[in-house]
């Protein structure tokens, strides 16, 4: 983790990056960094028991009509589960150390249809499907426990990269 100089020596041409959830606070990492860090975390455990409510009924509902497709549903939930969390797992690991993503050229009108009515489908599945991503509520929820989040791993970087180009 690198140790930035505090914020009142920065020049005065470099802005803090906010970030989503977490502000400006993940520069010092004070005491706001960790309570914003420990909401995360409750937010997600609340999330993961309304899932889990939701599946035990789920479940206990099929179970109660038949026991082979109770052992066919939950072996379908957990295979989706460990690839859903497989696949997250190995995009944060790829993804760790790279302080900003590949930039995109602009997309076409055709380009932005498509992706609109595609993320319409998307929302569709996940709203059906939401029974069967357990996986990805726990991989957030264990994400939420690493030493820098996801979305502050990469701002940390760019600012090491910014604070190093300008001598700092």
């Amino acid at each position: 983790m690198d140790r930035f100089p505090p914020r009142s020596t920065l020049p005065r041409t470099i802005e803090i990056e906010k970030l989503a959830g977490l502000g400006t606070t993940w520069y010092e990492r004070g005491f706001g960094y960790w309570v914003r860090r420990v909401v995360l975390v409750l937010v997600w455990l609340l999330v993961l028991a309304l899932v889990g409510s939701l599946l035990w009924g789920f479940f206990g509902a099929i179970r109660e009509s038949s026991v082979t497709a109770f052992r066919i549903a939950l072996g379908v939930e957990i295979v989706w589960s460990l690839g859903v969390m497989v696949f997250l797992g190995v995009q944060v690991a790829r993804h760790w150390n790279k302080p900003r993503l590949a930039r995109q050229k602009p997309i076409s009108r055709r380009q932005y249809t498509l992706i609109r009515y595609a993320s319409l489908l998307g929302i569709v599945f996940l709203l059906i499907g939401s029974l069967l991503m357990v996986g990805l509520y726990v991989m957030m929820l264990l994400l939420a426990f690493l030493p820098e989040t996801i979305w502050e791993r990469p701002a940390r970087l760019r600012m090491a990269e910014l604070l190093q180009s300008r001598g700092t």
